[in-house]
């Protein structure tokens, strides 16, 4: 009931006309009867006085008059929200419903609000400037889903903020990275686990979050504070050695670029971003030393046994040896290699 409804059944149950409320508080009749057309709002003085003649307490009057207006505004955010359903096509909310990243909606306006409320966000326009704040590697950009692309980086941001971690220590992050080539000898799922704890334990949140069809990334870092900074993976190629690597990428851009400047690398794009190529330079290295790189290269014959050999001589597992070979062209992409890369899925 509005306030001045209320006021309205106040007087009758009294059998008071408006007048003798105005004469009573001290208020011209005018005042008193746009009180109950809900022209005027009562305040807290007027509360008060509402209090003294009529004895209902001033808290409920004041109550009142805000849920009042806040019913309004609400109304007013319904309205705009129902102009803003065009949005709703630019990201894949049934499939963040069906994976329960957004409540399921039947309305549109509702739709529209779970989703402001994912990203965090009072409007759409707040988006772009959002994104400011972040670099991604991108492949295939003429097919992507930007909206996609957002929905999924925003799930990481809301995973990382939840995993409790030490602030970042570059020393124990680069330890961290030992463990975690070692590790690349371990099926993923069994082995990220412990890379995962040994990046808290560095101030770093690694986290894997299912990826959306033509959203273009396999990963991004980013810093979602000073102390606290972010990595974010997925299963996009489904190769373990993409994984790994991938990984030691967006740990590259951790220890080299703490900017918060957006670094993207775009297929075909002729501009592409030097932090990219550092980026995947140390990636490399961290993997496999130049000289460890350069003995296999001048003494295998880039068969299997060998590159099974040379990988545990390394200390990595042989499908990172076979995605560089690939990488740099010496092996073809199809080939019987391929069975030593190591297929990942989503369970």
């Amino acid at each position: 009931m509005a306030p001045g409804a209320l006021l309205r059944a106040e007087l009758s149950k009294r059998h008071m006309s408006q007048s003798e409320l105005a004469r009573r508080m001290g208020r011209p009749a005018q005042s008193i009867n746009e009180i109950i057309n809900d022209k005027k709002a009562i305040t807290e003085e007027t509360a008060l006085e509402l209090e003294r003649v009529l004895g209902t307490p001033a808290y409920d009057w004041v109550a009142r008059q805000g849920a009042y207006r806040l019913a309004l505004a609400r109304q007013v955010e319904l309205e705009a929200f129902e102009r803003q359903s065009a949005w709703l096509e630019r990201f894949p909310v049934r499939e963040m419903e069906r994976r329960q990243w957004i409540p399921l909606q039947r309305e549109p306006s509702d739709q529209v609000r779970s989703l402001l409320q994912y990203f965090g966000l009072a409007t759409f326009s707040a988006l772009d400037v959002h994104q400011a704040a972040v670099g991604f590697r991108l492949k295939g950009s003429h097919r992507l889903d930007y909206g996609a692309l957002l929905a999924w980086m925003r799930k990481g941001e809301l995973e990382g903020a939840k995993l409790k971690t030490a602030d970042f220590n570059r020393g124990r992050f680069q330890q961290a990275l030992v463990l975690a080539r070692n590790l690349t000898n371990h099926p993923p799922h069994l082995a990220w686990p412990e890379v995962q704890r040994s990046c808290a334990r560095a101030g770093v949140a690694a986290v894997v979050v299912k990826e959306f069809d033509r959203m273009g990334a396999n990963g991004v870092a980013r810093w979602l504070t000073p102390r606290k900074a972010l990595i974010q993976l997925n299963l996009r190629y489904r190769w373990a050695d993409v994984f790994w690597f991938t990984f030691f990428h967006e740990a590259a851009h951790i220890l080299m670029h703490e900017s918060r400047r957006v670094i993207v690398e775009l297929d075909g794009n002729p501009h592409h971003d030097a932090r990219e190529a550092e980026a995947n330079h140390m990636a490399e290295e961290l993997l496999i030393p130049a000289d460890d790189w350069e003995r296999f290269v001048l003494h295998s014959e880039f068969d299997q046994q060998s590159i099974v050999e040379s990988a545990i001589a390394i200390g990595v597992h042989p499908g990172i040896v076979v995605g560089r070979l690939q990488h740099l062209g010496l092996v073809p992409w199809r080939s019987n290699l391929n069975s030593l890369r190591g297929r990942l899925s989503w369970v």
